[in-house]
């Protein structure tokens, strides 16, 4: 399992299931979000638009700097770089 654009809200909760399948310690939240999937199938329906997915970049990219790595890693060329703190709010550089 991989990432998957984030079109959907079970597209959410499936990239929280492939995060959680780093570690078997999680394994037990990995089945809770299959049960959940499961309970609720029309609202993995919902969509997302722009502005959901740009405030779940901020969220992700304070989880990223929250790794404590001093990698960086960038898989799509940007033309404007946004920076988040550790709360997903916007840092100027």
């Amino acid at each position: 399992m991989g990432a998957v654009p984030y079109l959907s809200v079970g597209d959410v909760v499936r990239n929280m299931q492939f995060q959680c399948s780093v570690s078997p310690a999680l394994d037990g939240l990995v089945d809770v979000l299959n049960d959940y999937m499961a309970d609720h199938p029309s609202d993995m329906l919902i969509g997302l638009d722009g502005h959901d997915r740009n405030e779940m970049l901020g969220i992700i990219t304070g989880c990223t700097v929250a790794t404590g790595t001093d990698l960086n890693c960038y898989p799509r060329g940007a033309e404007t770089a946004l920076f988040f703190d550790l709360d997903g709010n916007p840092v100027t550089p």
